[in-house]
């Protein structure tokens, strides 16, 4: 009765139109965001020296208020599919991120995550070296 047949060609461009303030939610929190379809990325960055705590509290809010964005138009979020993942310098010591909640579930930080087919790793820098260097 409603909405956009799914698989149509102009489906995903309705889904984005509609998903689009989303956007302004995270960036009200000063945090990056990447969307595709119905798949949403929240990243946080902190230099050296910085509270990882008091930056992860940061992340945290911004998800009750999308989650709250979410439920104020009709839509779900499913905490079972959050993954967390801490990218770091090798060079650069850093201590490990905690469990972080979102809506209530706990999330345990996991070295890789797969997005929109590729496998993104907490390891990046060694893949990273050893491309420059020619290893397999």
């Amino acid at each position: 009765m409603f909405g956009v047949p799914q698989g149509s060609g102009l489906g995903p461009l309705v889904f984005s139109k509609y998903f689009a303030p989303l956007e302004e939610v995270t960036r009200g929190h000063n945090l990056d965001c990447m969307m595709y379809a119905d798949d949403t990325q929240l990243y946080i960055r902190t230099k050296p020296g910085e509270d990882l705590f008091t930056s992860l509290a940061k992340l945290e809010l911004c998800i009750k208020d999308v989650i709250t964005w979410c439920k104020s138009n009709a839509l779900v979020c499913n905490p079972g599919k959050t993954e967390v993942v801490h990218f770091t310098s090798r060079f650069a010591a850093s201590e490990p991120v905690p469990i972080v909640s979102v809506n209530g579930t706990l999330v345990i930080p996991v070295n890789s995550a797969c997005s929109l087919g590729v496998v993104l790793c907490s390891y990046v820098n060694n893949v990273c070296k050893s491309a420059s260097l020619g290893y397999p």
